[in-house]
């Protein structure tokens, strides 16, 4: 028996892999960081200590992150790079369409100067980054 296929039969697979192609694409642009800040600490949830300069001594810096449009669960992850290397690479799971999420990074009093920390979605796409000192 011979199979018939038509031209409505290939323009149906050619939207069908047009849309799984697309599709990662839109969920990425889906979630985005509405909220972010370094900081001393996380209390509640929230970031303590606010600041984009930090002492030599603070110890440890804390990246929060607060992400919207996320369709069921999913991740991000904070790289945290200094002196143009990452040091970090920490995943976050993400659970909710509204999410807060954090990380920690001990800074040792030599570790002086441009800490950055980039926010990225499940697929590796970048979603923000963020630059804060240490003095």
């Amino acid at each position: 028996m011979k199979s018939r296929r038509g031209p409505a039969r290939g323009l149906l697979s050619a939207v069908l892999l047009l849309g799984c192609l697309l599709a990662p694409a839109a969920a990425r642009a889906e979630i985005s960081v509405v909220r972010h800040a370094f900081a001393r600490g996380i209390e509640a949830r929230e970031p303590v200590g606010e600041a984009q300069v930090f002492p030599a001594d603070v110890g440890t810096l804390a990246f929060f992150t607060q992400v919207a449009g996320v369709q069921g669960a999913s991740e991000v992850r904070h790289v945290w790079i200094y002196d143009g290397r990452e040091v970090a690479s920490i995943p976050l799971a993400v659970q909710g369409p509204t999410w807060r999420t954090w990380s920690t990074k001990t800074v040792l009093p030599e570790h002086r100067g441009d800490w950055t920390v980039e926010v990225r979605d499940a697929a590796g796409a970048l979603l923000l980054t963020a630059v804060c000192r240490v003095e």
